[in-house]
């Protein structure tokens, strides 16, 4: 080996052996590149990331900016209104039996029925605050009319005003299959004819003091 390398010109030598020096450092320069490379993929993936929850939370904040916006006389005028008054059973019905006598009904029942303590009501109705919590609970009612356009009426004006707020959830109208002169008797009468009758089911939500939550109402 040695004689080999006598035979070879020392600036051949060199030339390898600067040569040599170049490759491995050329491979450690591609190895350390590579792992650079991989880092920075990696880094550019998580700012992209990062743009993009800063554009979803930007997009969000400027649609509920806008909802806020849109909604600001709305949300004033609850604040005027008594929807968040707390308010008794005794007031629901009282509006009931008004709004009934309003539209001409002949027929009103009604019955409370608060949501069960693991229901699905009872979860979406915890305290809000340390003073009050919203109390959710289901109504039936029992209507009768002449006509079908009173009851329809007496629906639209209990979802528009009614203490804290109504949602209807369902309404079952029935009508006689003929009117007979009983029907006629009781209607002159100013009795219930049940020409009309109905069920109606609404969900009933108001504010309720934290202590009065187990008292009766």
């Amino acid at each position: 080996m040695r004689r080999i390398l006598n035979l070879i010109p020392k600036p051949v030598l060199i030339s390898i052996l600067a040569l040599l020096i170049c490759a491995a450092a050329f491979g450690v320069l591609l190895l350390t590149l590579s792992v650079a490379r991989d880092q920075a993929i990696q880094a550019n993936g998580r700012l992209n990331a990062d743009i993009q929850t800063a554009r979803t939370k930007t997009g969000q904040a400027r649609t509920d900016h806008a909802y806020v916006t849109e909604n600001q006389a709305r949300y004033e005028a609850l604040l005027k209104g008594d929807s968040l008054i707390p308010h008794t059973r005794r007031t629901a019905a009282a509006q009931f039996t008004r709004l009934a006598q309003q539209y001409g009904l002949t027929a009103l029942n009604y019955s409370f029925q608060a949501a069960a303590p693991n229901s699905v009501k009872a979860a979406q109705a915890q305290p809000a605050s340390g003073a009050f919590r919203l109390s959710v609970e289901g109504v039936e009612l029992k209507v009768g009319a002449p006509l079908d356009g009173p009851i329809y009426g007496f629906i639209a004006e209990m979802s528009r005003r009614f203490p804290g707020a109504v949602v209807v959830q369902t309404v079952e109208l029935e009508r006689a299959a003929e009117v007979t002169d009983e029907h006629l008797q009781r209607l002159s009468e100013g009795v219930d004819s049940e020409l009309v009758t109905g069920t109606i089911h609404v969900s009933w939500r108001t504010a309720q003091a934290q202590e009065q939550a187990g008292a009766p109402r």
